[in-house]
């Protein structure tokens, strides 16, 4: 049984399908893939097979996405950093990531349109992609 709802789609096994809709590689997806995490706490949120989830950092550049505690972000999908939003620190960032999942997603850190200006960047803000703290972490 599904339901579309906020733009996702709620199945009866406590899976939140995210709407091919949110992530069409235009337009930003950040916003309304974070309040879908937070929404869905503690559940799986799959992203749409081939998609494109284009996102921008929040206001102060220290992450894209935020998992909640518990949470599985899957799909096989790619989270692609948007034009002009470096310098940031981390994409996916969890500072309580117990029984976190992230699997089958590919980030592309668009570089060529992110361009390092100088070693000074790099320093302050290191660009990885997941800063996750937690005592039962995992990925597949």
């Amino acid at each position: 049984m599904w339901a579309l709802s906020f733009g996702i789609f709620v199945s009866a096994i406590a899976a939140a399908q995210v709407a091919p809709s949110i992530c069409d590689g235009k337009t930003d997806a950040r916003a309304a893939l974070q309040e879908i995490l937070t929404r869905n706490a503690g559940k799986t949120v799959v992203l749409p097979d081939g998609a494109v989830c284009l996102i921008t950092p929040v206001a102060d550049k220290t992450k894209f996405l935020s998992l909640p505690a518990g949470t599985a972000l899957r799909g096989r999908a790619t989270l692609k950093v948007a034009d002009a939003s470096a310098p940031y620190d981390s994409v996916i960032y969890s500072a309580s990531c117990n029984g976190c999942q992230i699997s089958e997603i590919t980030i592309d850190a668009n570089v060529a349109k992110n361009p390092i200006a100088d070693l000074t960047g790099i320093y302050a803000h290191a660009r990885t992609e997941f800063v996750v703290f937690g005592d039962d972490l995992s990925r597949s």
